[in-house]
This record gives structure tokens, C-alpha cells and sequence, in this order.
């Protein structure tokens, strides 16, 4: 883990060697996730050849100072890390994209999220193949109670000036206590977190690209009940399809994304 005086990375910028040593959960054992690619044909996945702050791709991180779920009274996870300064095989370049906050009932931990792209016209299973080969090394990381439920404070929404955002923010929950995918987890901390402390406006979501495509992804596969939950995720897929063009059959629509079932 990196020091918490670090400074990250250049934001967008790819690197073809990792700048500290980063981690990536069940990257073994699972395939990749929704979130970590982006389709723009049938199979073949969006590379990236020129510096790029809103890449999209393979999710990895590194936390600053001790993680907090390190601990003996935790269950593993399964968890893998790649050292610092390994050259990464031609085709792929690794990218900063933003800082993360996770918020816990004892603190908050602070951290980086990096993404793994192809630099050159790769199909899905190419790319998740060069990602699993990569040289990934066993690490010990624990699945505290502190990652059973979201942290909530009386003035998490006080500020927020964009119902949207709220609509997020509550939606997210429910994502959080569907999915039983401790990277998603994770996702679910840091969005909630960001809302809470950042008070962003739609404007700033929109902005934040890669941030947005997992807030799309994770609600296009959410279960949703009530009439609430289904006009608060329907505005939202509704907005993300105007600004970028990703599409769900709910509605009505010739997905133009792959979304996992």
C-alpha cells in the first residue's frame, strides 16, 4: 500500500508501467465485470491510444496507509496485487482516473483507482485473456464487518442541489445490499462517500465518465420494486443515454452495451 503522503499519478495519462503496486479482487477466478470495458461494436471493446482522463477499463487500486479490513477477525478475499514498476505487455498501458474515499463506522479510507485499457483493437475475450495473464501475485486482504453495510450521517444530502444526485445516492443502497461482488461493494462505498462528502452536481457526474459507467451498469441490472425506485432509475438510464449514448432494452431500446445477467 502506498504512503498516505503519496501524490497519484498524472490523472489520464497511460503509463505502459505500473507507479506503485496495484490490486484487483477475484481477477482470477471471475471474468471481467460490466464496468471494466467498453463495447463499441459486437466484441470488439474501446482502446486507447492517446492520454485519456476518462478511460474505461480492467478496475484496479491502491489504498494509502493500512486498509482497514487487514485484519485476523476478517474473512479473505480473494485478492491479487501487481508490484510496482512492472512493464505491462505491448497492447496494454494502465490509468489513474480518480482518488477514492471509502467511508467506515471507524474512518475513512482513502486510496487511488487505476483501470487497465488496451492500446490496440482488442476483442472482449482478448482483452479479458491479457488481463488474466498478467502477472498478478496472491495478497492477503480480509472482508471485515466493516464492509457489511454503508456508513449514513444525518447531512448526507444536505447540499445536494440536484435531485438526481439524491436519487443516486438512495439507489446505490439498494445496490449495495443486492450485490454480494465485494469490488462492486467497494464501487457502492465509494459513490455513496462521494455524494455524501462531495455534494456533486449532475454536471460533475457527467464529467466524471468512468465514474457514471459504473452508476450505469450497476443500476441497469438492479432489481428494483416500488414505482419510486423504478422512476428513479429510469431518469437516471434516461440521462446517461443523452450524454453518451449507452442504451438499456428498458427502454425500449437496442442495447449498444453488453450487460451481464
Amino acid at each position: 500500500m502506498e504512503s498516505v503522503t503519496s501524490r497519484p499519478p498524472r490523472l489520464g495519462m497511460l503509463l505502459t508501467k505500473t507507479p506503485c503496486s496495484i490490486y484487483r479482487l477475484e481477477t482470477i477466478t471471475k471474468e471481467l465485470r460490466d464496468g471494466d470495458y467498453e463495447l463499441v461494436e459486437e466484441n470488439i471493446i474501446r482502446h486507447y491510444i492517446y492520454n485519456d482522463i476518462n478511460a474505461i477499463g480492467a478496475s484496479c487500486f491502491t489504498f494509502l496507509g493500512n486498509p482497514l479490513y487487514k485484519n485476523l477477525i476478517s474473512n479473505p478475499i480473494d485478492c491479487y496485487f501487481i508490484p510496482k514498476d512492472t512493464l505491462l505487455p505491448e497492447g496494454l498501458a494502465i490509468v489513474f482516473n480518480r482518488k477514492i474515499k471509502l467511508r467506515f463506522s471507524s474512518c475513512c479510507q482513502k486510496g487511488w483507482h487505476f483501470c487497465i485499457v488496451p492500446t490496440r483493437q482488442m476483442t472482449l475475450a482478448e482483452y479479458g485473456d491479457a488481463i488474466k495473464n498478467l502477472n498478478w501475485n496472491l495478497c492477503e486482504i480480509r472482508d471485515s464487518v466493516e464492509l457489511k453495510g454503508l456508513v449514513h450521517k444525518n447531512d448526507d444530502l444536505k447540499g445536494v442541489q440536484d435531485f438526481l444526485i439524491i436519487e443516486i445516492y438512495l439507489l446505490i443502497e439498494l445496490w449495495y445490499k443486492q450485490t454480494t461482488d465485494v469490488m462492486e461493494r467497494l464501487y457502492a462505498n465509494d459513490i455513496h462517500t462521494w455524494i455524501a462528502l462531495k455534494k456533486p452536481t449532475v454536471r460533475e457526474l457527467m464529467r466524471d465518465k468512468p465514474r457514471a459507467y459504473i452508476i450505469f451498469h450497476a443500476l441497469s441490472r438492479l432489481n428494483v420494486i416500488s414505482v419510486t425506485q423504478k422512476t428513479y432509475k429510469f431518469d437516471i438510464l434516461g440521462e446517461f443515454r443523452d450524454m453518451f449514448g449507452w442504451k438499456v432494452k428498458e427502454l425500449g431500446d437496442k442495447p449498444n452495451v453488453k450487460i451481464c445477467k
